[in-house]
């Protein structure tokens, strides 16, 4: 859906519409409204939304959503989400929508956000969908969609929130459609093609290393999980430094795994569907960098991605292997089906040792012992820099990615010591997604350290208030306020 911003100059709180009817109904002829919680219209029946509002002996209909004063955005996000289910009963292509004065610019741009994906779904592979005849047919559920939304607003601001809005609408449903794409058109050649195209067009450099220099420079651990597949793996490494007042460079690292298989460690039948989104934590770096760029962010940020695929060869890694890393760690591979931490680790090594990285920050989908957690509306986390997490809280509540942190110890560390090498891969019952990110600390050379495990809350069976069925593009606005964040 496409959604514009333009102010409006009506301040009559008890009936804000009067004027806006006649001013926008040529082109767009519903007039709604989004009030505070105390708006009441004289027309409205008791525990009716829709009124039917008399303007000069024209009328008009007005949807009325309803919200309480120093509402949270996660909350926002799902009144919105509810607003504009009620929009599409209008049967209009256009629609005017007055916004009450008292949102603040952040929390209109998560409106416009919302709306404008509202109608987001992955249907790219769908003809005519299931039909006895060949005959194509036209969508009848998109036919009399609602396609266009001015946003009426008091802010003087509104190119910037129109733009703002957009750009993150346009990053999280790219992170989605990469995500949810199947594992036979969404290889790691593509996802790097996806990038460099994205680069292209939104504004920042991209490079891409091939099979022969990942192993020229020594990405051992990334290494031996690719070369079980006949995919080429790609390293993927883009860069937006917009920011000259500060030296300071963030990493972002997302898990590419564009097809897990579980290697040799195979996983059950039915949990294989779905392992082409194993590579959430790609897409939403891919997404946070094309949005930075878009805005032109003052930051200067760094998005590692070591995508390949998890498949069964004669030539793939087995259990017991102990195999180098770029960091010259050795790793007892306890688990095949533990690879993402193995490619994550060479891509941790490289932000610090070839980008110098400051701080870094992964984004994984990493266990299913997350899952078992916090379910899978909240994402998982360890850090162990209370700033960069408190960074990532405020992020947060600025986008409505819910996150958790869960401690580190230790004795947590123990767990992950190898009797034959210096780190083993797994092989521990109890604290899962706490010993996998730690797993990937240790290869951080101690610079200030987050990670996020989106086992959970990147991919869902069913439709929520924020996301559609599928993907869901968590990770993509988080990292994009961290970002900004990082560097306020």
């Amino acid at each position: 859906m496409q959604v514009k911003v333009q102010k409006h100059s009506e301040t009559n709180s008890e009936f804000p519409v009067k004027g806006l009817i006649r001013k926008v109904e040529d082109t767009f002829p519903t007039v709604l409204g989004i009030f505070e919680e105390e708006f009441q219209a004289k027309e409205d029946k008791a525990g009716s939304k829709v009124v039917r509002v008399a303007n000069d002996n024209k009328v008009a209909e007005l949807a009325v959503l309803t919200y309480k004063k120093d509402i949270d955005v996660n909350s926002l996000q799902k009144k919105i989400k509810e607003f504009a289910q009620q929009l599409n009963t209008f049967k209009e292509k256009k629609a005017a929508v007055y916004v009450s004065p008292s949102f603040s610019k952040e929390e209109l741009v998560q409106i416009a956000k919302c709306l404008g994906l509202s109608d987001n779904s992955f249907d790219l592979h769908k003809t005519s969908g299931y039909t006895n005849s060949l005959e194509l047919k036209e969508d009848e559920e998109k036919k009399d969609a609602l396609a266009e939304v001015l946003l009426l607003v008091a802010s003087d601001e509104t190119k910037a929130i129109e733009h703002e809005a957009n750009t993150l609408k346009k990053a999280i449903a790219k992170a989605r459609e990469l995500v949810n794409q199947p594992a036979n058109v969404m290889t790691p050649t593509r996802l790097a093609e996806e990038a460099r195209e994205l680069g292209q067009a939104c504004g920042f450099e991209v490079e891409v290393f091939g099979a022969e220099k990942i192993q020229e420079i020594g990405m051992d651990a990334f290494w031996n999980v690719a070369k079980g597949s006949d995919e080429e793996p790609k390293f993927i490494i883009m860069r937006f430094k917009n920011n000259p007042d500060s030296d300071k460079t963030l990493a972002l690292v997302g898990k590419g795994l564009t097809y897990d298989s579980g290697g040799y460690d195979i996983k059950p039948g039915n949990s294989m569907h779905t392992m082409n989104s194993d590579m959430a934590g790609s897409a939403a770096v891919i997404g946070t960098m094309a949005a930075l760029a878009s805005e032109k962010a003052k930051v200067n940020v760094v998005a590692l991605v070591a995508a390949c695929e998890n498949m069964l060869s004669g030539r793939s890694y087995l259990n017991g292997d102990i195999i180098g890393s770029l960091a010259g760690k050795t790793i007892e591979v306890m688990s095949t089906d533990a690879e993402g931490r193995l490619t994550l680790a060479d891509a941790v090594t490289y932000a610090w040792k070839e980008e110098k990285a400051d701080a870094i920050v992964d984004i994984a989908t990493l266990t299913g012992a997350v899952i078992i957690a916090l379910g899978d509306h909240v994402t998982g986390s360890i850090s162990d820099s209370d700033e960069l997490y408190q960074l990532a809280e405020e992020a947060s509540k600025q986008c409505g990615d819910k996150i958790w942190r869960f401690p580190i110890d230790e004795d947590y560390e123990e767990k992950n010591k190898s009797d034959r090498a210096d780190i083993k891969n797994g092989g521990v019952r109890g604290g899962g997604p706490i010993t996998a990110g730690l797993f990937i600390r240790a290869f951080a050379n101690k610079v200030p350290f987050l990670h996020f495990d989106i086992a959970g809350t990147s991919y869902h069976e069913a439709g929520s208030d924020r996301a559609p069925k599928g993907a869901t593009g968590v990770g993509t606005e988080l990292l994009y306020y961290l970002s900004k964040n990082y560097f306020a």
